[in-house]
């Protein structure tokens, strides 16, 4: 779209954060598109530009008509589904949940109360269209959970479990090509440090059914912290923990690695405020159902759950 100049001076509006401005001349950039896929294209960075303004209402509108129409670009179509997913996701964004909701096919993907399974199944819908690898991620982190939920628990058919472990398989594979376009394409760079804390969070998961090593595992969440710290000082807060989480719960690494991976978060004053330790602080209260997660980590290093004390812990938040 070289040639288009709207569209060109949209982008710049939209690297800056002028997601306002950069709407309209995405806007005005759709009067040029040749093609359906330009279009499309095109349609997608006025409803994303929309959801960054904080105008939720019309990005999922925007969005929802992007999916809906079948001349569309499959894998926009796709990455429409993923930011719908997203939304899910996103606290702000949940009072938005009846308007996803509101016609089919997401009456029945959103599921009510069931966050989890409304996550999955808006991913496996993106994945319809195209399997990017955020959606993936998801998705197979799922049936990751379903699967050693049954090898603790019982309750799950062999033949199920066999096609949950394929799902899980193909998933993989789709997430690692994916991968390599996503770090070639300068609009999709923005999911990478997302991306590489889902596959590390998804791989640790996968050693507790055999399919990943431990040696591999910890080789995602290394890569993890590497890609989110090149957004720059304390933003791989969120990567460590992840990572000391997992190494709390391997009987074969101890305090000493954990220490060695999350102490920068509670020593180096670079993190102070950042959104791991905002993140702390909420989950005294298990806001997002964590509490649990971060005290095993603190149990088995003494320093950080000293550090969580000067954040607003108490002795009894540490109590089962």
């Amino acid at each position: 779209m070289n040639e288009n100049t709207a569209y060109a001076e949209a982008e710049s509006f939209f690297a800056s954060g002028q997601y306002g401005q950069a709407k309209i001349k995405y806007l005005e950039a759709l009067l040029d598109a040749r093609d359906p896929i330009q279009e499309s294209q095109i349609e997608f960075k006025i409803a994303l530009s929309a959801e960054k303004s904080g105008d939720y209402p019309d990005a999922i509108t925007r969005y929802k008509m992007i999916i809906g129409k079948a001349t569309s670009y499959r894998f926009t179509r796709a990455a429409s589904a993923q930011q719908l997913m997203l939304m899910v996701m996103e606290p702000a964004a949940q009072r938005y949940l009846p308007l996803i909701s509101a016609d089919a096919p997401y009456s029945e993907i959103v599921v009510a109360g069931d966050r989890e399974m409304t996550k999955k199944n808006m991913a496996e819908y993106a994945s319809s269209f195209y399997p990017l690898a955020l959606p993936e991620l998801i998705a197979a982190t799922w049936y990751g959970q379903q699967l050693l939920t049954a090898v603790r628990e019982g309750g799950m058919s062999t033949s199920t479990a066999l096609q949950y472990g394929e799902k899980i398989r193909q998933k993989v594979e789709n997430v690692e090509k994916d991968i390599v376009r996503i770090q070639n394409d300068p609009n999709e760079r923005r999911l990478i440090p997302d991306v590489m804390n889902r596959k590390a969070i998804l791989y640790g998961l996968l050693t507790g059914l055999r399919q990943v090593s431990i040696d591999n595992a910890r080789a995602a969440f290394e890569t993890a912290i590497q890609m989110n710290a090149v957004n720059g000082p304390g933003q791989d807060g969120f990567s460590r923990y992840f990572y000391a989480f997992f190494i709390s719960q391997v009987p074969t690494l101890g305090s000493s690695d954990i220490q060695a991976v999350l102490r920068p978060v509670y020593t180096d004053p670079a993190y102070v405020g950042s959104p791991v330790v905002t993140f702390f602080m909420g989950e005294k209260n298990n806001a997002l159902r964590q509490k649990a997660n971060i005290t095993a980590v603190a149990q088995k290093d003494a320093d950080f759950k000293a550090f969580l004390m000067t954040i607003g812990w108490t002795g009894a938040d540490f109590e089962r």
